[in-house]
């Protein structure tokens, strides 16, 4: 997504979820972890459940009393994505990712809140290892592999589907649970490894994308309300 598209929709939003009236605007943090799966249709690929932590600065941005809000988030996260090569024994993309959360909030008469939108992102460092069972310990024979920036976009964008329950009178604690989809493929050129013994197995192709689905913990922290305009 290009820049000027990008603040299209930040304007859209804005102007959609707080018009011209008194807007009040909720700052807090949100922490989660889960896991995650790999999608590959028609590709004979067998994906393994991985793991998903992340961390975030949230706001919300709306008209007091109002359903809706604008809702970005500023989210920091790793991701271990893992790919089954045998029994126990997994291949696994282990990258960072930062991402700038669009979404809106629907707020409902029972406190819960769902967010709606989508993400771009930009992914970090990437690494590759070969993992043994459960306790994902690496195979030493098997050196970590660092994916050079042709093998995957740096630049990342997807959808994202968020459910709030607040766990106290104020709402300043919730439960969150978000699921989180990649557009943007996990890699750009297939990739091969073989096991000793094996022959080279297909463990990511070009149509290989990622879902996330983590539960969180989340707190809201600061509560302003701007000042109405003066004509």
């Amino acid at each position: 997504m290009c820049p000027a598209a990008r603040c299209t929709l930040l304007t859209l939003l804005i102007t959609a979820t707080v018009g011209d009236a008194p807007a009040q605007l909720d700052l807090g943090v949100q922490a989660g972890y889960g896991p995650n799966i790999l999608l590959s249709p028609g590709t004979d690929l067998q994906s393994a459940p991985g793991r998903t932590g992340h961390l975030a600065l949230e706001a919300a941005f709306g008209r007091p009393g109002s359903r809706f809000a604008f809702a970005p988030a500023l989210r920091v996260s790793e991701h271990a994505f893992r790919t089954r090569m045998a029994y126990r024994v997994h291949f696994t993309t282990v990258r960072n990712q930062f991402d700038l959360d669009l979404a809106v909030a629907i707020r409902q008469m029972s406190g819960t809140v769902w967010r709606l939108g989508g993400f771009v992102g930009r992914v970090g460092k990437v690494t590759n290892r070969i993992e043994q069972r459960a306790e994902d310990l690496a195979f030493p024979r098997y050196p970590l592999t660092t994916l050079g920036p042709d093998h995957y976009d740096r630049d990342q964008f997807g959808a994202l589907l968020a459910l709030e329950v607040p766990l106290d009178a104020r709402h300043r604690w919730r439960l969150d649970l978000m699921a989180r989809h990649h557009f943007t493929p996990l890699v750009n050129t297939e990739q091969e490894v073989a096991l000793v013994h094996r022959p080279p197995q297909l463990v990511t192709a070009t149509n290989t994308r990622p879902t996330t689905l983590t539960v969180g913990l989340g707190y809201r922290f600061v509560t302003s309300r701007s000042a109405p305009s003066e004509d």
